[in-house]
């Protein structure tokens, strides 16, 4: 038992506070009271508000820090398993909860036992120095849901990207030097793309009645080092794909995350059908262009999904 008074630790043969003089009796009746006061309010509402701030303003600064990390690194951790806007939610509920029924706990021992740390943890986190290593470790788990949860919301509005956005993202991301003829007519004005695309076209059907089968070559070129003044890998660039050509047939391999991602939209029944659209006019282009070799496109995990021959797709999912 302790003194209501200045919370010196009675024994129990005392009949007066050694400390400060106050009959026990007066001690048990308030006592008493404290105790059914604080059953009453058993959720304090300005910690739950304010949180760590309340536990600092009521002089346990330790508990309101290290509860708080606590809640922070669980927040954290949890946003690799669930998402972003359900997570925020969960996130102030929980701290709204915890930090309302255990702040009106934590006051009453501090005001009785003069509490400042739980005593059920071990002595080593009276020390103030850990508790501070554990608020740092929080702000570590943090930024990197934080971080975790950007990137996944770049992944979720890339997939919503149409093609010819995501193909400008993709020019943007190489060397200054490279450039796109297609999309810097594009911006330039509606009517030069046109005028590209009829040529194109020409192009194609030139190719189509003098080149042999076969005839072009192309090999292996990375997505990085293809040459968009070629129409061939032009296309290949424009479609985000990398190129593999052995000769009697030509692989189209997406390359960036996108493309990639919205191939695989598309397979699963989900993806935008103009986009995919796209992958077939692609194919039967290059099929022309190469006299009618076979053109292959494959998805993000190395199966095929369109097959061109002759200027026409004899395989698409």
């Amino acid at each position: 038992m302790y003194c209501i008074n200045c919370g010196y630790k009675l024994e129990d043969g005392d009949k007066f506070c050694s400390n400060c003089g106050t009959p026990r009796s007066e001690n048990v009746n308030k006592e008493g009271e404290t105790h059914w006061t604080h059953k009453r309010s058993f959720f304090n509402i300005w910690a739950a508000i304010f949180g760590p701030f309340y536990y600092i303003y009521k002089g346990l600064w330790k508990k309101g820090l290290l509860l708080n990390s606590l809640l922070v690194i669980i927040i954290s951790v949890a946003r690799f398993f669930v998402t972003v806007e359900i997570m925020n939610i969960l996130g102030l509920v929980l701290q709204f909860v915890v930090f309302g029924l255990l702040g009106s706990i934590d006051v009453r021992r501090k005001e009785q036992n003069n509490e400042t740390m739980w005593e059920e943890l071990p002595i080593v986190f009276n020390k103030g120095v850990l508790v501070i290593v554990i608020t740092g470790i929080s702000f570590i788990f943090s930024f990197a849901g934080l971080g975790y949860s950007y990137l996944q919301s770049n992944v979720s509005r890339s997939a919503l990207i149409p093609p010819d956005e995501n193909n400008e993202m993709a020019n943007s991301q190489q060397s200054s030097t490279s450039t796109d003829p297609y999309y810097t007519e594009e911006s330039t004005s509606n009517k030069t793309s046109e005028i590209d695309t009829v040529e194109t076209t020409e192009t194609a059907e030139e190719n189509s009645s003098n080149a042999e089968e076969n005839e072009i070559s192309l090999g292996i070129i990375p997505y990085e080092d293809l040459d968009t003044s070629d129409s061939i890998q032009g296309k290949a660039q424009y479609l985000g794909c990398s190129i593999e050509d052995n000769g009697q047939e030509i692989n189209f391999i997406p390359e960036m995350s996108a493309t990639i991602q919205n191939l695989n939209l598309y397979i699963s029944g989900e993806g935008n059908e103009d986009y995919f659209e796209d992958f077939l006019d692609g194919a039967n282009e290059v099929s022309l262009q190469t006299g009618g070799k076979p053109i292959n496109t494959l998805d993000g995990n190395g199966d095929i999904i369109i097959i061109a021959e002759d200027g026409e797709v004899t395989y698409s999912i």
